[in-house]
């Protein structure tokens, strides 16, 4: 009796030991930035594997649909991490996995080798020296994304039910904290530009929008930049578009890094790009001096030859822009407008070959 007393004493302190665990890697992982968040989960591993007496803990996730990536390990002292050999897995190795999640809600193998010859997983999981496992579903908006593992490789390890509930939850933080930083990244990549790396016409738009509102409020000046590449039609035709890319590509650099490190550059579509340049002095006259200064020093920044590197043969070409500049202050709030204005400037400079025009 007194045995049964004290295994069960035994339990509830391990729960609860669990459960202020679970609680600390909550909270570590739910307030850890993009940055830090795949470091919060593999220490949170580390804590769950000691926690579990696994000998490794891990992470999958679903990449296409259709391929499974190792992208977070924790390993015991004297285990060997085979983390980089499980790499782009095909999804038909955990089919019976996903029919378990669906299920059951989750993957128990007390002993892999008592599994049927036949299944996809057993050599797979033979190879790796696992004896137990367990395994918790990840979901993404209700859909399976991945799973959270452990690992028993020296001995045979069986789990409570209440230590599957608590490192269930833990899945589901890690699912959600992945999620949210997915969501996050698309929507970063939702406003940059593919080839160049720079923002987008969206992401520039939303910036002058703001830039608008700011300059109404505070009674600060601004300039837009609007450009374009001076005979590209002529370099994409005879070098491709490969040519093409690279000399646009070394285009938007070169702008980037002739304005101030504060200044947005975007490429606005084709070969035009835009340049938000903020906070100008005041008044207006000042303002202008000080934009017009940084646009013929952008110009002569692009004025300098480009190597491309991926032309057969490779080929030193010239490069110039045409600019057209427009000053925002307090009062304006067209958007359109000041873009179309910029723009036009920008082809009254071109057709005068005059580089610079205010608009």
């Amino acid at each position: 009796m007194n045995r049964t007393i004290l295994e069960a004493t035994h339990s509830e302190d391990r729960l609860a030991k669990g459960l202020r665990l679970c609680v600390d890697i909550i909270n570590d992982v739910l307030s850890a930035s993009d940055v830090e968040l795949d470091r919060m989960i593999d220490k949170a591993l580390a804590r769950l594997g000691a926690f579990t007496d696994s000998d490794r803990t891990y992470v999958f996730r679903l990449r296409d649909g259709q391929f499974l990536d190792n992208t977070h390990e924790w390993v015991a002292p004297g285990i060997e991490s085979v983390r980089n050999q499980l790499q782009g897995l095909s999804i038909e190795k955990a089919s019976a996995w996903w029919e378990a999640f669906d299920t059951v809600g989750e993957m128990y193998i007390p002993d892999t080798a008592l599994l049927d010859d036949d299944r996809p997983d057993k050599k797979f999981l033979q190879q790796q020296d696992v004896k137990s496992l367990l395994a918790l579903p990840m979901r993404q908006n209700g859909v399976l994304s991945g799973f959270v593992g452990y690992d028993a490789v020296r001995k045979n390890r069986g789990f409570q039910a209440g230590e599957i509930d608590l490192i269930r939850t833990v899945a589901n933080v890690f699912s959600a904290a992945l999620e949210k930083r997915d969501a996050m990244r698309l929507g970063v990549m939702a406003m940059i530009d593919d080839l160049t790396a720079l923002p987008n016409r969206r992401h520039f738009d939303l910036s002058l929008e703001r830039a608008l509102r700011k300059s109404n409020r505070s009674g600060y000046f601004g300039a837009i930049f609007f450009l374009d590449v001076d005979g590209f039609k002529t370099i994409n035709d005879r070098y491709g578009h490969r040519g093409g890319d690279e000399f646009l590509s070394a285009f938007g650099a070169r702008l980037r890094d002739a304005v101030r490190s504060s200044d947005l550059v975007a490429r606005y579509g084709g070969d035009e790009f835009v340049a938000l340049v903020d906070d100008l002095p005041a008044p207006r006259a000042n303002a202008e001096a000080e934009a017009l200064a940084l646009a013929n020093r952008v110009l002569k920044a692009l004025g300098r030859p480009v190597r491309l590197e991926q032309t057969e043969p490779p080929v030193t070409l010239s490069m110039s822009s045409s600019l057209g500049l427009v000053i925002f202050g307090p009062g304006d709030d067209d958007i359109e407008d000041i873009i179309n204005r910029a723009d036009k400037a920008m082809y009254k400079a071109k057709k005068n070959r005059a580089g610079c025009v205010i608009g």
